[in-house]
């Protein structure tokens, strides 16, 4: 509620508190004109052609009025109008003061951020700002961690045997025979499988890459990945070159 000062026309925030301290009477603090707060009673703000409320008209008594310090102390009329006299007689809420804090400092957190990436952008670094901003971003619980990938070591897979032989009963076709195991200390998804003949030359005249279904009849055994010391023999079918073909390797992928 607010009261206009009837000689000043200065304008006063009270509430029911001060207005019952002071039995509606108060000192203006500008021009020390003594007069009754209920002759110019508004609930808002009044701009200069506002009427006052009209007499019997009850207030809309707002979420601002302090009715619990009727009770506090007993106040003169000029300490009413001293009272009056602040902008805000409302007291915040010390619980929302830590939650407000900390919502300013993650919109703060978030605008950097960003500007960090517009920058990285403008200036050809965006590889290292992204990573940059995405881990930042995670830390504070803006995003959800990207999830970590599976274990894969592919030079602890040891080649144990191997051998290429003619097809027994397919023309032209190569057979590959070959054991292979994981030394890694934990499992880890089954590679794949780089396969080069060789000439005299060491030049490569035939190559094929095979994935884990090409060789693995379990699929089972495929989400499982290799287990620790665990040995694998499989086969695997190319082409034959002829008699150029005098060498071949396995590169694990």
């Amino acid at each position: 509620m607010y009261t206009r000062c009837q000689g000043c026309h200065t304008v006063h925030p009270v509430n029911a508190a001060l207005l019952a301290r002071g039995r509606g009477q108060y000192r203006c603090g500008r021009c020390q004109k003594l007069a009754n707060a209920l002759d110019a009673l508004f609930d808002e703000w009044p701009s200069a052609g506002d009427p006052a409320m009209s007499q019997g008209e009850p207030p809309v008594l707002g979420g601002t009025i302090a009715l619990e310090k009727a009770d506090a102390s007993e106040l003169s009329p000029e300490e009413a109008a001293l009272l009056a006299e602040t902008p805000n007689l409302s007291e915040p809420s010390a619980s929302k003061g830590p939650w407000l804090r900390l919502t300013w400092i993650t919109l703060g957190l978030i605008l950097l951020l960003g500007s960090i990436y517009a920058a990285g952008t403008y200036f050809g670094q965006i590889h290292f700002d992204r990573a940059m901003v995405e881990e930042s971003l995670v830390k504070i619980g803006v995003k959800d961690a990207a999830p970590e990938p599976p274990f894969r070591d592919t030079s602890s897979i040891e080649l144990v045997s191997r051998e290429m032989l003619a097809h027994p009963s397919r023309p032209r076709v190569l057979l590959l025979n070959a054991t292979i195991v994981n030394r890694a200390p934990q499992a880890q998804p089954y590679p794949e499988i780089q396969v080069r003949l060789f000439n005299l030359d060491n030049e490569v005249i035939g190559e094929r890459r095979y994935r884990p279904t090409d060789y693995l009849t379990s699929t089972s055994a495929m989400r499982d990945g290799m287990t620790p010391d665990a040995y694998l023999r499989f086969s695997l079918e190319m082409l034959d070159p002829g008699e150029r073909a005098v060498g071949f390797e396995l590169e694990f992928h």
